[in-house]
């Protein structure tokens, strides 16, 4: 019955409803239609439903059920990020670091990160006039924020070698409950830092959520310390949980 007011609405011209149904068909299990999906996004584009640029441009960037089109990606992921979308801005970050997509380029990807993170200050606000633009789900947009905040991290620690800032930005990650974030922060501890209880307290509240290269490394401190059957326990713990997604604020994110 939904549906049918939705697609009254789109009769309408209403923006919003075409972005609700191509978010629809892409995200229900149950009704999952790629097809009709991008149709009704592509639609909501038309109008400037700027929510609808970011998911767009990751079914163009990826090809899902589409040709790939990297140029057609970039320029959808662009509109978002001069919008101050975060998932635009922590996603372009991120393929400009990775090398993935584009040709790595740190300033980029800095820029990027960057911008993302002061969204999470009041002060930033969303420079466009556009009305049909809603920034509809704050956990999902704090999760792009703090995920940018350990991918910052990286790229200070381990291309920079700014151990101050890689400290900040990972610290900021974990301690917002990134569970990947608090995997790295905890190898930071370990490795950087020589703080062993830190170190095993953030594997730890990593391992809470499944994340297995935690309870692999804790596994492994326990068998360092001849504490076999913790070791094991750890183990084995990494061995269930080795292909869980790592999932943070409904947001999936890609193995390390």
């Amino acid at each position: 019955m939904a549906i049918k007011y939705f697609q009254l609405a789109i009769k309408q011209r209403y923006p919003f409803a075409m972005y609700t149904l191509g978010c629809y068909y892409y995200n229900n299990v149950d009704k999952k239609d790629f097809k009709k999906s991008i149709y009704y996004l592509e639609l909501s584009v038309k109008y400037n439903m700027l929510d609808a640029f970011p998911i767009l441009a990751f079914i163009y960037m990826h090809g899902i059920n589409v040709e790939i089109d990297i140029k057609k990606g970039y320029d959808l992921y662009e509109v978002s990020a001069k919008a101050n979308n975060v998932f635009a801005l922590s996603y372009l970050g991120y393929e400009y670091s990775s090398g993935e997509i584009f040709k790595v380029d740190l300033n980029k990807s800095i820029d990027y990160f960057l911008k993302c993170l002061s969204m999470l200050n009041n002060d930033v606000k969303y420079n466009s006039n556009n009305k049909y633009f809603w920034f509809t789900n704050n956990v999902f947009s704090e999760g792009c924020c703090y995920i940018a905040c350990n991918d910052l991290g990286l790229i200070y620690l381990l291309d920079l070698n700014d151990i101050q800032k890689a400290e900040n930005y990972l610290k900021k990650s974990a301690f917002n409950e990134f569970q990947y974030g608090q995997y790295c922060f905890g190898l930071f501890c370990y490795f950087y830092l020589d703080q062993k209880e830190n170190a095993v307290h953030m594997l730890k509240c990593a391992s809470k959520k499944n994340f297995a290269l935690a309870e692999y490394f804790i596994g492994y401190l326990e068998e360092k310390d001849s504490n076999i059957k913790k070791a094991i326990e750890f183990y084995e713990k990494a061995s269930e949980h080795q292909d869980e997604p790592i999932k943070f604020c409904d947001i999936l994110r890609s193995d390390p």
